[in-house]
């Protein structure tokens, strides 16, 4: 195996030799015995890799038994192990994809071609952006994105007319990563075409439209985004609510990125100039050892030609290794060569500027691809025509933080997908206390119990922070009853499977469950997002109490609108001045579960103003001792 992909280097001669005997050597029942193995648990990762050691007959092996298997779990630990075959599978998906098939093997040689394929594969999937299946379709631009590099631009709006209606939009956000006149054009274009629009997807694709326009500095787009603004701050005549915000924030997009875009290049200028100082006393940049930043060989290639003195091409090929790296989604890493491209050169201005434009461009369109990806599972379920049905059914739904989406008592049935974002289910007592039952994130689905048993909500779903969503009517599942019949209930299967696995359980949290210690003190309870950094905002706390599960503290709002947007929401605590060894003074992260007023006896509380009891449930339960730190220091 190690002869056959060129790990040991021999002539070609020992390699055909090699491989004809090791082909002749393989036994399928065999291959069958380790594939056994590699679903027992534990896992031992030998076994699939012995398979892949057979050569391109065991890779064949795998593929057939990912294209006949109807198991999904079996699929997605077949994908993983042919993920890390390398780029000797890419000529076998190839062949295979060109054989008869159903739409999901399709799928999944696509998919496998997104991680392994290089930008020559391209034209061997565009074809498939018209295929019957959306999810194909779908699988299709991913991979095309993923695989392409250079002519990333070309090929995506190469993908704009050949793409289904229904998935323009998706080619019109991975645009924004490569935004510049020609593509501002084609959009603008595609915009004045919009009475042909479907109404059903109208909203969504104007939307995609502007944003993708804010993120260029182009004159042209300025203006059409300013047409569709209306003059004078007001919303045009019939135009939809969500087309003028996303204008707007266009608007606001290309401004910002103006801006930005001048601050950086005058903060490189800085960074180069100072790279430049501290650069003249070491001139010979050939005697430098370099701490590779990745496992590629492209990297070690860079190293050797700045040894050899061939700085222009050790640049050029750093440039290409930045642009696939940040492709790949390794920003971290595609961060570190672009510093490493100021080491070499800090004088090349244009091409450490084209680098960080590189990376920042691929974290902006990376967070827009794979939305059909949360779906898979439900995906499965459905032929390709119950699919494209359900999927013209479903409403694409931006939510705004704190948006209500639902209210409890309401009689509307519909589930909401979710796609970005995080959406929080809770109660309101009479008194208009909150209490958090549960948060869903990404791949969730929320009203089941309204949606498939006839009743109103009993919960409050709001957003934390900005959602997106697909969002699916009783009415519209109704009208595709006579043209799918069994669309229902593989639906309501799907939704129970997941109860089953206890991802729709809706369960009350309840700290109370543990003795509660009271304390004194000032809390900071800062902020967190979605990745659980501090936003900046932090609000203080006096007196409460406290239980190896959470915490209940006493906080001032000064509107009203600040409590509910809390909750829900990530928040790490930490109490000024107390005991060196309590956790709570180096601070605990939890989850703001519930809000209760408290009616204040100080006669502190104005209008203006309003006390809650924020409670708090630690994301670990403190042990008795780290209990006793906090309360000993009280």
């Amino acid at each position: 195996y190690a002869i056959r992909s060129g790990a040991l280097k021999k002539s070609a001669a020992v390699r055909e030799l090699v491989a004809q005997a090791q082909d002749r050597g393989v036994d399928r029942s065999i291959l069958q015995a380790f594939l056994d193995r590699c679903f027992e648990k534990p896992v031992d990762e030998m076994h699939c890799q012995q398979i892949v050691m057979h050569g391109p007959l065991g890779i064949q092996f795998l593929l057939d038994a990912l294209l006949i298997s109807n198991i999904r779990a079996v699929r997605m630990r077949l994908l993983r192990i042919l993920a890390g075959v390398g780029t000797i599978l890419s000529s076998l998906l190839l062949q295979r994809l060109e054989e008869p098939m159903p739409w999901y093997g399709k799928r999944n040689l696509i998919r496998l071609l997104g991680e392994t394929g290089v930008e020559e594969d391209v034209k061997a999937v565009q074809g498939y952006l018209s295929h019957d299946d959306l999810r194909v379709q779908s699988e299709a631009l991913s991979c095309i994105y993923k695989i392409s590099t250079q002519k990333k631009k070309q090929y995506l709006l190469d993908a704009l007319p050949r793409i289904s209606e229904k998935l323009k939009f998706r080619v019109v956000l991975a645009l924004a990563s490569v935004v510049d006149e020609e593509v501002v054009t084609v959009l603008i274009e595609l915009l004045r075409d919009e009475k042909y629009f479907s109404p059903d997807i109208k909203k969504t694709l104007m939307a995609s439209i502007c944003g993708t326009l804010g993120h260029s500095d182009s004159a042209q787009a300025q203006k059409t985004l300013q047409l569709l603004s209306g003059s004078g701050g007001g919303r045009p005549k019939n135009m939809d609510m969500e087309v003028w915000q996303a204008a707007q924030k266009g608007l606001i997009l290309l401004d910002a990125s103006r801006r930005q875009k001048r601050q950086k290049h005058a903060e490189l200028r800085k960074i180069a100039t100072n790279a430049v100082r501290q650069a003249q006393v070491a001139r010979d940049r050939s005697a430098k050892v370099y701490v590779p930043v990745t496992n590629l060989d492209e990297e070690q290639e860079i190293y050797l030609l700045l040894e050899q003195n061939k700085r222009a091409a050790a640049k050029a090929l750093l440039l290409d290794l930045v642009s696939t790296v940040a492709c790949l989604h390794q920003f971290d890493q595609a961060e570190q060569l672009c510093r490493r491209l100021v080491e070499i050169d800090p004088l090349a201005l244009d091409d450490i500027i084209k680098a960080t434009e590189m990376v920042e461009e691929q974290r902006i369109a990376s967070s827009d691809q794979g939305q059909t990806q949360n779906w898979a599972e439900v995906y499965d379920f459905l032929s390709t025509e119950e699919f494209n049905g359900l999927y013209s059914a479903m409403e694409h739904m931006h939510y705004g933080p704190d948006e209500t989406i639902v209210a409890q008592g309401d009689l509307r049935q519909q589930l909401v997908f979710i796609n970005k974002g995080r959406v929080k289910l809770f109660v309101r007592d009479p008194q208009g206390d909150d209490t958090l039952l549960r948060t869903g994130g990404p791949g969730d689905i929320v009203g089941v119990d309204s949606f498939f048993e006839e009743s109103v909500w009993t919960v409050n779903a709001a957003s934390v922070g900005t959602v997106d969503a697909f969002v699916l009517s009783r009415e519209a599942l109704r009208k595709l009853q006579n043209s799918f019949p069994e669309l229902e209930s593989k639906l309501k299967a799907f939704c129970q499977q997941l109860v089953e696995h206890d991802a729709l359980k809706v369960v009350v949290i309840d700290r109370r469950t543990t003795e509660r210690l009271a304390f004194s003190g000032r809390l900071a309870l800062a902020v967190l997002d979605d990745q659980g950094q501090e936003t900046g905002t932090v609000l203080q706390g006096e007196k409460g109490d406290i239980s190896a599960g959470g915490l209940a503290v006493t906080v001032c709002f000064s509107h009203q609108r600040s409590v509910r947007l809390l909750l829900g929401r990530k928040v790490f605590v930490r109490l000024a001045g107390g005991p060196p060894e309590s956790p709570l003074t180096s601070g605990l992260s939890g989850l703001v579960v519930a809000m209760i007023y408290q009616q204040d006896i100080t006669g502190r509380e104005t209008a203006a103003s309003v006390q809650y009891a924020v409670h708090v449930q630690f994301d670990q339960p403190l042990q008795e001792a780290q209990l006793t730190s906090v309360t000993r220091g009280n």
